[in-house]
């Protein structure tokens, strides 16, 4: 049954075109069916993972209806089983694809050879389960377009937030499970380990084509542009620590002088809170990738290119020749904050540290109409929302207050 779902996958994919329908088949019978697995870590997180099965009895049976009786391309509508609307009939010599829409508001597609249906493939838009079968094959694919899932708990972000606020990263780094990467200047992520998210990738460079000839078979492949989810989010937006962004001198009533002031601003401790993604297997075809990411066969291209998955054009169809473990969407927060410092000639002779807004803002990736895996801002940090004019008038206020108070800059200090 291994071999089974694993050349049965691509194929049963590679009938999903796109079809939006409604209602639901063969629903309250697979009570004895696993259609996924759905586990959570030791911090209450939910992972939930995709598993091809075979069908009960009773599904195989109802499936079977699909297969039993011959078709008449001069009359399907009425040969067909279960048939509410004809939407695709594609003929070759003695073989034909038929696709349509059934009595219960799914999807069919039947491959024939002659008058005889030799598989079928039904897909339920409700349940959201695709059901095989052939003369050699059964089988359910559960889950098809929703994919796999993680959704970090409310608990470990909780307790992630709360630790952060106290800057402990000793008892981060100490949590079993917690991946927490730091960069050259002191940047931290942190990433729940997920075994199932390790290999994910995502499309960002501009592809290298290559053609390659195997076994009289056109493949083109592309070795530049795969990146895991992570290094493509830094790469669209880089971390700062503190990065300067408006200087100017203000006004101190009390010195009766101009006094340099500085703002700057971070953007740091990149968390990943959601992810969505599918492993696409051999033979799986541009059709079922394009199904799971909501996007056209065209584009599925450009992507297949710029992550460097060799692919072949086999019987007028696109099909990838490796596994690629494909990431469709994903969510990180991160910290924002601006800081403002003025130049104290009372005391330091140097920048003091003397007001800041942090706050919290969300990363949300997908890819765009061009192929390409891009981050965007979907929730903005209120920090970020005001003008570092104000920060820096702030901090100007803030230190003719506490210097007119003592003759001197005793309150805030450098940092």
């Amino acid at each position: 049954m291994k071999k089974t779902i694993s050349r049965g996958i691509a194929l049963i994919l590679s009938l999903l075109i796109c079809f939006s329908c409604s209602g639901t088949i063969l629903a309250g019978n697979t009570t004895n069916a696993t259609d996924e697995e759905i586990r959570y870590t030791e911090y209450g997180s939910q992972v939930r993972v995709t598993r091809p099965r075979e069908m009960t009895t009773e599904e195989a049976k109802r499936i079977e209806k699909y297969t039993s009786s011959n078709v008449s391309m001069d009359n399907p509508q009425n040969t067909l089983y279960s048939c509410q609307k004809v939407l695709n009939i594609q003929t070759e010599k003695d073989t034909s694809k038929v696709t349509y829409q059934t009595a219960d508001g799914c999807t069919a597609m039947l491959n024939l050879s002659g008058m005889s249906v030799v598989s079928a493939f039904v897909y339920d838009p409700v349940s959201d389960r695709g059901y095989y079968i052939s003369e050699n094959e059964s089988c359910v694919y559960p889950h098809l377009k929703r994919g796999n899932t993680y959704t970090m708990s409310e608990t470990l972000e909780k307790t992630l937030n709360e630790l952060i606020v106290a800057n402990d990263w000793n008892a981060i780094s100490q949590m079993e499970g917690i991946s927490v990467t730091v960069d050259e200047n002191g940047n931290r992520c942190i990433e729940e380990t997920i075994p199932e998210l390790v290999n994910c990738v995502v499309a960002t460079a501009t592809p290298c084509e290559e053609l390659q000839i195997e076994s009289g078979i056109q493949i083109l492949a592309a070795r530049k542009g795969t990146q895991d989810p992570l290094t493509s989010l830094k790469n669209d937006f880089p971390e700062k620590n503190k990065e300067n962004i408006y200087s100017t001198s203000l006004n101190c009533g009390y010195l009766g002088m101009s006094v340099p002031v500085l703002v700057k601003e971070s953007r740091n401790t990149y968390v990943r809170k959601t992810a969505s993604w599918y492993e696409f297997l051999p033979m799986d075809t541009f059709e079922a990738i394009a199904e799971f990411l909501s996007k056209p066969k065209s584009l599925v291209k450009k992507i297949m290119d710029l992550l460097g998955v060799a692919y072949a054009m086999v019987n007028d169809v696109y099909q990838i020749l490796e596994n690629v473990s494909l990431l469709r969407d994903a969510e990180y927060t991160f910290i924002a904050g601006r800081h403002a410092y003025v130049w104290d000639t009372t005391n330091y002779k140097q920048f003091v540290f003397v007001y800041e807004a942090v706050s919290e803002g969300r990363f949300t990736g997908g890819y765009d109409k061009d192929g390409m895996f891009t981050w965007v801002i979907s929730r903005q940090p209120a920090a970020l929302n005001t003008p570092a004019t104000e920060y820096a008038s702030k901090a100007m206020y803030n230190y003719t207050v506490a210097v007119s108070d003592d003759g001197y800059c005793t309150e805030y200090m450098p940092e």
